[in-house]
């Protein structure tokens, strides 16, 4: 019964159009839509930093996040720095 609150919850949401902060809130608690929650984050112009969220949370959009990514050379000496 909570499963199908949860889907009826979520359908709403999407009539509402969430934003990309609402997408990663449910991204990060609600392990059931996270998935879904990616994807649609993935088709409202993610910023880079959106990108990078789904890739270290939902395993299985990592790859198609990834693609996406846009890269200045200034946040590839960053993410060298950080992982260095």
């Amino acid at each position: 019964m909570e499963k199908e609150r949860l889907g009826k919850l979520w359908e709403e949401l999407l009539k509402q159009q969430p934003t990309n902060d609402d997408l990663r809130y449910i991204i990060e608690h609600v392990d059931s839509l996270g998935k879904a929650a990616g994807q649609k984050l993935m088709e409202q112009q993610p910023t880079n930093n959106d990108l990078r969220y789904i890739i270290e949370h939902v395993d299985s959009l990592g790859k198609a996040a990834g693609k996406l990514l846009k890269w200045s050379k200034k946040e590839i000496m960053e993410e060298i720095k950080r992982l260095g």
